[in-house]
C-alpha cells in the first residue's frame, strides 16, 4: 500500500468554483490583518498626538522646522533648519500644519511636533528691522526710551552681537548717580552760555 499507485479521486472539481473560493478565503485573509493594523495605527496616533509639546500655533506664525536631514550623529548638527517658514494651513483633528518657505516658497505638511514657533524673532522688511516687541512698545512713552533707541539703518546688515554691544555701550555707567548727572548737564548749560 505504502509504494502502491496514488489513488484516483473520482471528484470532478470545478475551475471557477476553486478560484471563486480560494479569492474568498485570500481576500479574508487580507482583510483580518488590514484591519487590525488599522485600529492599531489610530490607537498609536492618538498616543503620540496627546504628548504634543511646543505652544500654540496659528495660520500665519512664523516657525523653524526640525532638521532631520543631517546624517551620522548629528552631534554638533543645527537642531532647526536655517529657513523660516509661514504656516499656510492647519489642521486640528491631526495636528498636522502645511508651511511655507518663506524664501522659496516650497510647501511641505509636518506634524506640530516638528516646528518651533518663532514669532519673537525680528522681521527683516526693506532695509528696516521690524518686530513685535517694537510693535508693542511704540504706544508706551518711557524716559529711557532715547538710551534705547537704535538706528534702525545703522542696525541693518549686522548681527544680534553687534547690536547688542551697541545697546550696551549706549547704556549710562550703572556707578553714575542719574541726580548728578542731571546735575552736571545744568552746569555745562550754564557754561555755554556765559
Amino acid at each position: 500500500m505504502m509504494f502502491d499507485s496514488v489513488l484516483q479521486d473520482e471528484q470532478v472539481a470545478d475551475y471557477d468554483a476553486y478560484v471563486q473560493a480560494l479569492r474568498r478565503d485570500l481576500a479574508e485573509a487580507v482583510k483580518n490583518p488590514q484591519a487590525s493594523a488599522g485600529k492599531q495605527q489610530k490607537k498609536q496616533a492618538n498616543l503620540y498626538d496627546r504628548k504634543l509639546r511646543g505652544a500654540p500655533v496659528d495660520v500665519g506664525d512664523r516657525v523653524l522646522l526640525a532638521n532631520k536631514g543631517e546624517r551620522g550623529k548629528r552631534k554638533l548638527a543645527d537642531r532647526w533648519e536655517g529657513h523660516l517658514y509661514v504656516v499656510t494651513e492647519k489642521n486640528e483633528g491631526v495636528h498636522m500644519l502645511k508651511i511655507r518657505n518663506s524664501e522659496t516658497g516650497v510647501e511641505k505638511v509636518v506634524h506640530r511636533n516638528l516646528i518651533m514657533p518663532v514669532n519673537f524673532l525680528p522681521v527683516q522688511d526693506g532695509s528696516e528691522v521690524v518686530s513685535r516687541e517694537t510693535d508693542i512698545t511704540e504706544d508706551v512713552e518711557d524716559p529711557s526710551e532715547d538710551i534705547m533707541e537704535v538706528d534702525s539703518v545703522a542696525a541693518t546688515g549686522r548681527d544680534s552681537n553687534d547690536r547688542t554691544v551697541t545697546w550696551v555701550s549706549e547704556l549710562p555707567d550703572p556707578g553714575e548717580d542719574q541726580s548728578d548727572a542731571s546735575e552736571d548737564v545744568h552746569s555745562m548749560d550754564g557754561m555755554m552760555t556765559d
